[in-house]
C-alpha cells in the first residue's frame, strides 16, 4: 500500500507541475508560430533579393561586353580593315 500510496503522491505532484508549467503555452505557441512565420518571410525576402541583385550584376557584366554591344572583337576589326584595304 505505501507504494501505492506513495505512486498517487508523485503522480498528483507530477499534474500539479505540469499543470503549472503549461499555463501560458497557448500564448507562447501562438508567439513561435507568428515569430517563425516572421523569419520565413524575412528569410525568403532577403533570397529574393538577392537573386534579384546577383541577376542585375550578371546582366551588367554581360552587357558590358564588346560583343554585347555590336562592338567587334579586335581580331575581327582587323580583319574587316584588311578586306576592306585588299578590295579596295
Amino acid at each position: 500500500m505505501e507504494n501505492n500510496k506513495l505512486s498517487a503522491e508523485a503522480l498528483n505532484h507530477a499534474i500539479v507541475l505540469a499543470r503549472n508549467h503549461c499555463e501560458g503555452m497557448e500564448e507562447r505557441c501562438r508567439r513561435y508560430r507568428r515569430r517563425a512565420t516572421i523569419r520565413r518571410v524575412a528569410c525568403v525576402a532577403v533570397l529574393i533579393v538577392a537573386t534579384v541583385l546577383a541577376v542585375d550584376i550578371l546582366m551588367a557584366v554581360i552587357g558590358s561586353r564588346p560583343s554585347a554591344q555590336g562592338a567587334l572583337s579586335l581580331a575581327s576589326a582587323m580583319e574587316c580593315v584588311q578586306q576592306i584595304i585588299l578590295n579596295a
